[in-house]
């Protein structure tokens, strides 16, 4: 505090991300992993294609990006039992500092009818809905409605996803700017570079309010309104 007026730093807010569960991920069970490299013995190739298609995207988005790197859409481990699966994809969960969701199989397939197709759509419902409120809480802080915006860019999940967001949002999907179709899912750059991709096809103007709303590993979410602008 200073001058009778309080001052929140950057070290505030980090120290207040270990003792705060964001609000959006009240109705999702999320694990925060605390397994390292070093706590696996072995498996050295593994590891390092582990973190050169899943940790270095995240950690060095903005490399990737500036080089044209299009990083791998998803991973597929596979092997028996007891080969460190879960351990290595908890080890990249912490060390590039995310959450951690894991959805076994059994969870998702079972022998009833109608049972796996409603397990798939749990996890749909869970990150449509973090997209709607962290969305939702964009545009109340920023005292706009809906209405007011030019343009949407979601994260770059699945086209499904996105629709159900949209119209949970009440914003029609012609004002959602996805690059799917070139460039699928690219984690954490798949915002910026769907900003770009609109840029270069004209449809970001100058003033247009631009929502900006995604989800993360873990449910995590966060969300932005920003007016484009450009610096003569």
């Amino acid at each position: 505090e200073r001058g009778g007026r309080m001052r929140i730093t950057l070290a505030d807010l980090a120290a207040a991300l270990g003792a705060v569960r964001p609000s959006v991920l009240r109705e999702v069970s999320v694990d925060v992993p605390r397994v390292r490299w070093r706590d696996i013995g072995g498996q050295r190739r593994t590891k390092q294609l582990l973190r050169e298609a899943v940790e270095w995207p995240l950690t060095h988005a903005a490399a990737f990006a500036r080089m044209g790197v299009r990083p791998p859409r998803g991973v597929l481990l596979y092997g028996p039992p007891g080969c460190a699966k879960t351990m290595m994809a908890k080890a990249v969960a912490t060390e590039g500092r995310m959450n951690f969701v894991a959805v076994r199989g059994p969870e998702l397939f079972s022998m009833w009818v109608g049972e796996s197709e409603r397990a798939v759509r749990e996890v749909f419902r869970k990150a449509v809905l973090v997209m709607e409120k962290a969305g939702r809480e964009a545009l109340k802080q920023a005292g706009l409605e809906a209405s007011d915006i030019d343009h949407v860019i979601p994260h770059q999940a699945n086209i499904r996803i996105i629709e159900a967001s949209m119209k949970r949002l009440g914003i029609p999907m012609d004002k959602a700017i996805h690059n799917l179709h070139c460039t699928g899912n690219t984690s954490s750059a798949s915002i910026p570079l769907a900003m770009v991709n609109g840029i270069d096809e004209g449809r970001i103007h100058e003033r247009d309010l631009v929502l900006m709303v995604g989800f993360g590993a873990g449910m995590t979410s966060a969300a932005a309104v920003v007016r484009w602008s450009v610096e003569p």
